[in-house]
């Protein structure tokens, strides 16, 4: 046992991930972990807005993985499959899949942003699952469409979060959701400090969606860096994508967005 994973939830807090860095710069301990049911500030990765209303599950995780920078680059990708695994457990869904390196989406839809903050020597994991369909629009700068996860389930409560807020029935669901998550992510971080990504990969591979598809590697400033078939992920967590000449192109997570698009005639 690497650390006593303490979860502490809110109501409502401006961000998960606001407060672990907070934490993080205080000095915390590994398995510090912060939850609620609704966000005022959310954010995704790169800084991108989230839209966090009630009926959301929002839950960041205090880390100081004792590995080099490189290799905790793939923690993202291990949370993803943490997600995924809490996904069925808790809720039967069986067919959710990974786009590299921090969406989970599922049936065609976005479910689920994954955030990363280097804070000194320790790391702020983020998550953002989409549960209960808000009664008002939800937003974020994706271009994506959302799923919620209470619908694609075999959950029986209702799927829609009312204004006034959520039933108790829907309240019960989504506090099981982070228990199970919670347990799910800390196994999965707990393997990874023992056996690396290299102990996960055969089942992150299994789990992305987008191989074969053509797509567009883009740095923050929305440039095109390379593009080609996505051919999965190597050892080390970092994306293969084939291109046009045949030549493979690798690169980690860092600040890599990937578009997809149509395939050149």
């Amino acid at each position: 046992m690497l650390a006593d994973w303490n979860m502490h939830t809110f109501e409502q807090v401006d961000s998960t991930n606001e407060l672990i860095k907070q934490k993080l710069h205080e000095g915390v301990t590994e398995g510090y972990v912060v939850a609620a049911f609704e966000q005022t500030g959310g954010y995704g990765r790169q800084g991108r807005d989230w839209s966090s209303p009630v009926g959301g599950l929002y839950m960041s995780f205090a880390l100081r993985p004792q590995k080099p920078l490189l290799e905790q680059l793939t923690v993202p990708l291990v949370t993803c499959l943490a997600v995924k695994s809490a996904c069925w457990k808790a809720l039967g869904i069986p067919d959710v899949q990974i786009k590299w390196p921090n969406d989970l989406l599922c049936r065609g839809s976005k479910i689920c942003g994954i955030s990363t903050d280097k804070v000194g020597d320790g790391l702020c994991i983020g998550i953002g699952l989409n549960v209960f369909r808000p009664c008002g629009e939800a937003t974020a700068s994706d271009r994506y469409r959302f799923g919620y996860v209470a619908e694609l389930g075999t959950v029986t409560v209702p799927a829609y979060a009312d204004a006034d807020g959520l039933a108790g029935s829907q309240m019960s669901l989504i506090t099981d959701l982070q228990q199970t998550l919670l347990e799910e992510f800390r196994a999965y971080y707990e393997r990874w400090c023992a056996e690396g990504f290299a102990g996960v990969y055969d089942e992150y591979s299994k789990a992305m969606y987008n191989i074969g598809n053509y797509v567009a590697l883009e740095n923050l400033e929305g440039e095109t860096i390379a593009e080609g078939l996505v051919r999965g992920v190597d050892i080390e967590g970092a994306l293969l994508v084939e291109r046009p000449d045949g030549s493979l192109f690798s690169c980690h997570s860092g600040e890599i967005h990937v578009a997809s698009k149509p395939i050149p005639e």
